[in-house]
């Protein structure tokens, strides 16, 4: 890289100065150390893991028909192979070898009896493994396949929370949709993956979400369904695919994303193509797609036409040029405006030098005298108006986090939430958990529920009734604290940008003030602020005491019984009636209403409380903010009163100084003009 070479010339330019070379060195590193995160996410099973086997161009994950990852494995590209596994509860980590590759997928499995306890309690997984056609030269990827979707239970809650937590912090994801299933994927957000990503892109202008449209291959066998002519599949050919594609496109437009990129693909095509070894199941599938694909454009556009319809290389080729031109391109400008700044300040020290220098003997003493007095004067003075206005600024900020997180608490709809209960109780009567559940979803009446819920329990199982009412809002408990979550994060982490933005122009205007006075330049270098994101701790099982309660009712009833004499040839005589009175039992379900507003209440209270608590927090976090800008004042400062003690003592062999100063002046100009 260039920037790499210009930092290289500047070493060697500024080899007796360490303050500058320590500067360079840490611009270096930043050029070296580049890192890029993107998570890989779906809903329901959408064939993810099989998404980055076609990456690899190996079957290393899980996938197909297997029991799908339920652990996160972050890979990262290297040409040698390298695979750790975790485990829970501090066991001894392990080292899986080459040629044992294979066993990476059953590390990766979910728990279950049917495995040796040595693929067991695993927590996550590394590997290191070459991309197939991603770009990783100057950038460190990393793709993280997050936890199969599908568990239950524990699995589930803690799935869809390990989920989101990385989706916090990649800078990009891969969202998965399955072809064959997009309605149901589109109907469900089982992992709140639709709200966690609208929040990152409303409020995080470089986060990128790319829709993939998975096992796409299946939408072939549909579009020869769409008239009964042996031209069909000519006729309609990528028809149904490109009506998933479209409706993908409005569903994210609906959840507030603009512009959705949506790249079709068959993941399991893509990795056929580029697996080494196929068995004759492989080889049938891939022959099948090829004999479709000569029937609609000819023999000779085989090999082309199979490759474009895989979608992969669409993938790589969009992550390749997002990764070099954006990512790569907005750090190397950074660096860039970097050097530019130390050499127009070597370029002002220079000019200073010899100007100051060409002036009368005694008259150059002097003035170096006076600014020494000043500097000695001003500094003390700066420093405490610096320490003063960091504090300030900072106190200002913790306030506004508190601000906008009580602005977040305070629009928790608790209504809303009691008629996504009522909603869900209403259909869970005649129809399952599942839609029950998908209803209340979509529910947005903006009635107020006021009196207690009644539920009759005629044809459902009690208690099956009850476990599901309190598995749904604790469900939906967990989805509102995630929801906070997602939004507290992106404050915390703006807020932050926009501190250390603040005290940066604050020195940036005292320096300068200072500068005014010897002609001097500012040299500085940020560097990013990382913070714990909100940490919840809501006992939900408390949550579920004393709002159910089960009602008998008595109610008679009457029925009445017709009968006859004679019934011959279908002619009836002496007809005759029976009534006879029942008593029916009737059972009701009923919420008590008082208590549910009590369980949002109490969720509500905790997390007033964990704000409150927050700001203990973040504090030292802004404070070491705080005290990185001081320690660069101080560097500054003792830099320039450095400056003047060695042009003073330079003055004794002004014309020779002159001279070096000159020949210096030439040499950094020339390096400039080679950047610019």
């Amino acid at each position: 890289m260039k920037e790499i070479l210009w930092i290289e010339q500047l070493k060697k330019y500024f080899k007796n100065n360490n303050s500058i070379l320590s500067n360079l060195t840490l611009l270096e590193n930043t050029l070296n150390n580049k890192e890029y995160e993107i998570a890989v996410v779906a809903n329901m099973s959408a064939g993810k893991s099989m998404f980055v086997n076609a990456l690899l161009g190996e079957e290393i994950l899980p996938s197909f028909n297997e029991a799908t990852s339920d652990v996160p494995v972050i890979i990262s590209p290297n040409e040698e192979f390298k695979a750790i596994v975790e485990f829970e509860d501090n066991k001894k980590k392990i080292k899986i070898q080459k040629e044992d590759i294979n066993e990476i997928k059953l590390y990766a499995k979910k728990d279950n009896s049917e495995l040796d306890n040595k693929y067991q309690d695993v927590s996550r997984i590394y590997i290191e493994y070459p991309f197939k056609n991603i770009k990783t030269d100057n950038i460190k990827i990393t793709i993280i396949d997050t936890p199969g979707p599908n568990n239950t239970g524990e699995f589930k809650e803690k799935h869809k929370k390990m989920t989101r937590n990385v989706l916090r912090n990649v800078n990009s994801v891969l969202f998965l949709f399955d072809y064959t299933q997009l309605d149901a994927n589109l109907d469900s957000d089982e992992q709140g993956l639709w709200n966690s990503i609208k929040t990152r892109i409303q409020n995080d202008k470089n986060f990128k979400v790319i829709f993939i449209l998975n096992k796409i291959d299946s939408a072939i066998e549909d579009n020869t369904k769409l008239d009964n002519s042996e031209e069909s599949l000519q006729k309609n050919w990528f028809k149904k695919e490109q009506e998933a594609i479209q409706k993908l496109k409005i569903a994210a437009k609906e959840h507030g994303i603009d512009n959705p990129i949506v790249l079709p693909v068959s993941s399991k095509l893509a990795l056929y193509m580029r697996k080494e070894k196929l068995t004759r199941v492989e080889k049938r599938f891939i022959r099948n797609i090829e004999e479709d694909i000569e029937y609609v454009f000819g023999e000779e556009h085989i090999e082309d036409k199979i490759i474009e319809y895989s979608g992969i290389e669409k993938v790589e080729e969009y992550l390749n040029k997002f990764i070099q031109q954006d990512i790569i391109e907005l750090i190397s400008n950074q660096v860039k405006e970097q050097i530019i700044s130390i050499i127009n300040n070597e370029i002002n020290k220079l000019n200073t030098e010899i100007n100051t220098l060409s002036k009368p003997y005694q008259d150059t003493l002097e003035s170096i005298s006076n600014t020494k007095h000043l500097i000695q004067t001003l500094l003390p003075t700066v420093e405490k108006e610096l320490f003063e206005s960091f504090d300030e600024k900072k106190n200002i900020m913790i306030e506004e986090i508190n601000t906008l997180l009580y602005n977040k608490l305070n629009k928790i709809d608790e209504n809303r939430f009691k008629i996504q209960i009522a909603t869900f109780l209403y259909r869970r009567q005649k129809e399952s958990y599942i839609i029950a559940k998908r209803f209340a979803g979509k529910e947005t009446k903006n009635t107020n529920i006021t009196s207690n819920i009644s539920i009759d329990l005629k044809n459902n199982n009690e208690q099956q009734f009850i476990n599901d009412y309190h598995k749904f809002k604790k469900e939906l408990i967990n989805e509102l604290i995630e929801n906070f979550n997602d939004n507290t994060s992106i404050i915390i982490k703006n807020t932050f940008n926009d501190y250390e933005t603040i005290i940066y122009e604050i020195l940036s205007e005292k320096i300068t003030k200072i500068e005014k006075e010897i002609n001097k330049s500012l040299d500085i270098e940020q560097q990013s602020i990382s913070f714990k994101p909100l940490k919840l701790n809501v006992k939900l099982d408390d949550l579920f005491a004393n709002e159910v309660s089960i009602d008998t009712k008595k109610i008679q009833k009457t029925k009445t019984k017709k009968d006859y004499l004679f019934n011959v040839f279908g002619f009836k005589f002496w007809e005759t009636t029976e009534t006879k009175t029942y008593n029916v039992t009737k059972k009701i379900l009923i919420i008590d209403i008082k208590e549910l507003e009590k369980d949002i209440k109490n969720v509500k209270n905790e997390i007033e409380i964990q704000i409150n608590n927050y700001e203990k927090e973040i504090k030292p976090i802004f404070n070491n903010v705080k005290d990185k800008y001081l320690s660069i004042f101080n560097q500054i400062k003792n830099d320039k009163i450095s400056e003047l003690v060695n042009l003073e003592r330079n003055l004794h062999t002004a014309k020779d100084n002159i001279e070096k100063a000159k020949n210096k002046l030439i040499e950094i100009q020339n390096i400039k003009k080679e950047i610019l």
